[in-house]
């Protein structure tokens, strides 16, 4: 787990997830429906968070071969990246051009391609919606992330709780969406796990401290992870693995 200041729903800081010469030369194609789900899902989060509007009926776009996305009408870049083979989306940028003028000017030239965006509801759903094996692979993929003994040791630390009375909540999940929302009751972070969609084998997570107390994305945080809470299941920690919570 790496542990990081929050800034966006899906921000990773200053994290750089496979150095540049870990990268292929030409990164895979970002399939349409992935980009479809990242904005559906990112859309929703940035509301529940207090930002955004509403999701529009469909969004434009243009991908580049280093699997980053320029997202048209939201002005948004959404970078993805490929572990053995499997894609998921680790940054979004919101407004690209408040930082680098010109930002969006590289994907002018690329071709573009519309899609209708699918609701959140349709797509998202609460673990105990699924069948026990997806589950049971979902959940895995969590405890090997987000609870190892030093992910405990930082929670603990955090709450002066036991392991046993810890509460994970997690959002709803789509196994065909590669991140898995989740916070730690009474810890000021906002976490992510990140898993493969074929596998769904874990492939990186991190945690976001949500800023201190008296700026807008320490609000943005607070409504964030009460959101979470009020969508997301329950689970506890028993014999090692993660069971619902009553």
């Amino acid at each position: 787990m790496k542990t990081t200041t929050f800034l966006q729903i899906m921000v990773c800081g200053s994290t750089t997830l496979i150095s540049g010469a870990e990268q292929k030369e030409k990164s895979p194609e970002v399939p349409a429906t992935l980009v479809a789900k990242t904005v559906a899902w990112q859309v929703h989060w940035d509301h529940r968070a207090g930002t955004g509007g509403e999701a529009p009926a469909t969004v434009t776009f243009k991908i580049n071969t280093s699997s980053e996305v320029w997202v048209g009408g939201l002005k948004w870049i959404i970078s993805f990246d490929d572990r053995n083979g499997e894609l998921f989306p680790f940054y979004v940028e919101h407004n690209p051009e408040y930082t680098k003028r010109g930002a969006s000017s590289a994907f002018a030239p690329l071709a573009k391609r519309t899609i209708k965006l699918p609701a959140y509801t349709d797509s998202f759903h609460k673990m105990s919606a699924f069948q026990s094996d997806t589950k049971q692979k979902l959940l895995e993929a969590f405890e090997h992330e987000a609870c190892t003994g030093k992910d405990m040791a930082f929670y603990m630390k955090q709450t002066g709780k036991p392991v046993e009375k810890l509460r994970f909540w997690i959002a709803p999940v789509d196994p065909d969406f590669p991140v898995l929302l989740y916070i730690v009751e009474g810890v000021p972070y906002v976490g992510k796990v990140y898993f493969g969609t074929r596998s769904l084998k874990p492939l990186y997570s991190e945690f976001n401290y949500i800023t201190d107390p008296g700026s807008e994305a320490h609000d943005r945080g607070v409504k964030l992870i009460a959101a979470i809470k009020a969508e997301g299941t329950a689970f506890k920690l028993k014999n090692g693995q993660l069971v619902p919570v009553p």
